[in-house]
């Protein structure tokens, strides 16, 4: 179970405690050392349940079952059995001759998307049925032909045989077998007409929302999971004494960052894997350089670097096609992936203040260019500019060491970076906390901006 203080080796030898929760560093050993962490000792591994949402038909008895999380899978009537890769041909050639926009904006209306009041469901099951229709046309032309086949040849033996004399035990013959069939077709009838009631049984229960396949579950956060999530941390050269908010954004657009759905449980993860790196270093002895950075605070100021309430949804406008008559909505439905990559709805919540924001900003993007933005936003600074001075005087060694660091301007991940130690550096997070509310101070990209603030900050040391 986790406990809130673990406990390291410093160079000298001598043992330091560190708080998982405070993020601090003590040389005494605290009283309440062996405490354990409740809140995390009872979080479990989710397992996701994904609940079928829409159902198709498809061929020989095949369904496609598409779920609200907008994954899919492939159920066969018959033998109840389901599966994640469709067997049938006729089935595949079906979902192939269907128009891929209306599948993806079927997807979208499984997840729960609006899709601007498109019936696109109907839309396919009327694709669908056509499909069959046409399926059971070929296949009865292709019967009909095969049984004027069978006559024909029947016709021609029957002319090449020579009559026997053995009529009345032929017509006897005849009536018994024609008795003998008709009892098998009736016996096939009533077989078929079972099997046909069964599955529309099944269907209606289906859609009614019985789980009669067998149940489709989303992945686990496995052992082995874990285990990949480890060697992303490793692969990425985390760094074992940061802050797990700060170390995250180095790797969250890593297709394993997401094989642990839970964020709480990636962070406990990351202790742990932090735990063990620091503890392997030099057989259990902490490097001084990186022990010297703890005590200092280096890796605690690092949990601050965080971007201001408006910053994602600033970026989003600053990458979308504007036009003169671009609204939010606009902006919305062309950037739906980007919205859900920043969590904007987690900085921003009310989508009425959201559209507000960008509706304020659509204003400067579609009367003025990037030069007359750029103006615009140094000329915001410079309304506060003795403030500002004021404020990077407190620290101008680290502030000349943050502004001489170039850096790589393609990096993204550095850019970011770089202009939350500016915004923290010039009084964003401090007296100057009411710019960050000013819609004039996101007229650029996050590239762009940390570009002229850095230039800015630079004329004023």
């Amino acid at each position: 179970m986790p406990r809130i203080w673990s406990e390291y080796i410093a160079p000298d030898g001598r043992n330091y405690y560190y708080n998982t929760l405070t993020k601090q560093s003590t040389w005494k050993k605290p009283e309440s050392f062996d405490e354990i962490d409740v809140e995390r000792s009872t979080k479990k591994l989710k397992k996701i349940e994904t609940l079928s949402h829409i159902i198709l038909e498809l061929a020989n008895d095949w369904l496609l079952v598409l779920c609200n999380n907008g994954t899919k899978f492939y159920h066969n009537i018959s033998s109840r059995t389901s599966v994640w890769v469709l067997p049938d041909e006729e089935s595949s050639k079906m979902i192939n001759s269907l128009d891929k926009n209306k599948l993806i904006a079927l997807i979208g209306l499984a997840r729960g998307y609006s899709l601007g009041g498109l019936n696109v469901y109907d839309e396919i099951v009327s694709d669908l049925q056509q499909l069959r229709q046409k399926r059971e046309q070929t296949n009865s032309t292709l019967l009909e032909h095969s049984e004027e086949v069978k006559d024909s040849q029947h016709v021609r033996s029957d002319k090449e045989e020579p009559q026997t004399p053995k009529e009345n035990a032929g017509l006897i013959v005849g009536y018994s077998s024609s008795e003998s069939e008709s009892e098998e077709a009736v016996e096939e009838e009533e077989h078929m007409q079972e099997e046909q009631n069964m599955k529309q049984e099944q269907k209606v229960e289906m859609n009614n929302g019985l789980d009669l396949f067998n149940k489709i579950e989303g992945p686990l956060n496995t052992a082995d999971d874990r285990r990949a999530l480890c060697d992303l941390f490793t692969r990425n050269s985390l760094n074992p004494f940061s802050a797990w908010p700060f170390e995250m954004k180095k790797i969250r657009d890593d297709p394993d960052f997401h094989r642990i759905s839970d964020d709480a449980i990636r962070e406990d993860i990351f202790e742990e894997w932090c735990a063990s790196i620091v503890s392997e270093q030099s057989g259990g002895v902490v490097n001084e350089q990186d022990f010297q950075k703890v005590e200092d605070g280096e890796y605690e100021d690092s949990e601050e670097l965080e971007p201001t309430k408006y910053h994602y949804l600033a970026q989003i406008v600053s990458k979308s096609t504007i036009n003169r008559t671009t609204i939010f909505m606009d902006i919305k439905e062309e950037n739906k992936s980007l919205f859900k990559k920043y969590n904007v709805k987690d900085f921003v919540k009310s989508k009425k203040e959201q559209e507000a924001f960008v509706s304020k900003l659509l204003f400067y993007y579609k009367n003025m260019d990037l030069q007359k933005r750029t103006e615009l936003f140094v000329n915001l600074l410079k309304h506060d500019e003795t403030n500002i001075k004021d404020n990077l005087r407190k620290e101008s060694n680290h502030v000349r060491q943050l502004l001489e660091h170039t850096g790589d301007v393609e990096d993204a991940y550095a850019v970011e970076t770089k202009l939350f130690e500016m915004e923290k550096a010039f009084g964003l997070w401090g007296n100057l906390a009411k710019l960050a509310e000013d819609p004039k101070y996101y007229v650029l990209g996050i590239r762009d901006k940390m570009l002229t603030l850095d230039a800015y900050l630079n004329t004023l040391l």
